[in-house]
């Protein structure tokens, strides 16, 4: 995967097997050792599509994880090696484009699934954590103490966020952001897995007409009340 050539699996999709086996050993050395025979009984290169396939096929959770999680990922030194400190690089999580892929890649079981369990492992972590997804609170942690539904109108959130791309200088119009927000929300609400919708317990926060330090001052509240805190 040349990240630095525009985002191809290295080798035309083709994985050395040797490479995935030292991948599993750092990985999970406890998932190496029961899948040494599994894995030695491939072929030396294979696809990423026989990679899935196996995946499907076996019963480990953590192992279908790490497959889900494989990336052969190398880099160009001449179109810029990151551990230069004149090649610094940001991967961009929070575009417009990465979050219309984030939507269309979560429909797909597979993915969800190997995100479950690193997402359950952090909510229940030693004294608590806050967690943001839109199935926080039905699928992943159903029995938190305080579960808040946040919510706004497509035009208002359509707002902020063409005033957000526009003071990064994306070049990007309001009703493109429109077009992508209402799309990604009946991806979102109509997947057979983890749809959203909210949780029958969770309060709902419509944020469409409130500001900044007016949301979090109505979450804060939300959070008092359903935990009966002070």
């Amino acid at each position: 995967f040349n990240i630095m050539r525009g985002g191809i699996f290295d080798e035309n999709y083709q994985i050395d097997r040797a490479d995935f086996m030292t991948y599993i050993d750092r990985a999970n050395h406890k998932v190496f050792f029961k899948k040494t025979a599994l894995m030695e009984s491939w072929p030396a290169t294979f696809g990423l599509a026989f990679l899935q396939e196996q995946a499907s096929r076996d019963d480990d959770l953590n192992f279908k994880r790490l497959c889900a999680e494989y990336l052969p990922l190398k880099f160009s030194r001449r179109h810029g090696d990151p551990s230069r400190p004149w090649n610094r690089f940001s991967i961009n999580l929070r575009d417009e484009e990465t979050g219309g892929l984030a939507s269309r890649v979560s429909v797909h079981p597979p993915v969800r699934q190997a995100l479950f369990d690193r997402q359950r492992k952090f909510a229940e972590q030693a004294g608590g954590a806050v967690l943001d997804g839109r199935d926080i609170g039905t699928v992943i942690a159903p029995e938190a103490e305080a579960k808040l539904f946040v919510t706004a109108s497509v035009e208002a959130r359509a707002q902020r966020r063409f005033l957000e791309m526009r003071e990064r200088g994306a070049g990007v119009t309001l009703l493109e952001i429109q077009d992508d927000l209402r799309r990604r929300d009946e991806r979102d609400r109509s997947r057979a897995v983890a749809p959203l919708v909210p949780a029958e317990d969770a309060i709902v926060i419509d944020t469409s007409a409130l500001d900044r330090d007016e949301a979090i001052s109505a979450a804060i509240q939300a959070v008092k009340q359903a935990t009966g805190a002070n």
